[in-house]
């Protein structure tokens, strides 16, 4: 299926498509293995790169987050960030 983004997100908003594919539940857990076993872990660094206004033309799989990344995201958006 093609997809769009639903939010306006600023210079290049137009060209974020991407696909979507739907696949049984062996391949998904086969995806989720593989992803799993990514080098590269999502951490506050990752993370602020991933931040960074630019075009991302290939997808990027993190193996793990770092503890307490989602929580810290969210309460910087909410100003109250540690």
């Amino acid at each position: 299926y093609h997809g769009s983004p639903a939010n306006i997100s600023g210079k290049g908003f137009s060209d974020m498509t991407f696909t979507v594919r739907a696949v049984n539940h062996t391949s998904f857990n086969q995806w989720v293995g593989n992803t799993q076993k990514s080098p590269d872990h999502l951490d506050l660094a990752a993370y602020a790169n991933l931040a960074k206004p630019g075009i991302i033309t290939s997808p990027k799989y993190y193996s793990s987050p770092a503890s307490g990344l989602y929580n810290y995201i969210v309460m910087k958006y909410m100003g109250q960030a540690q």
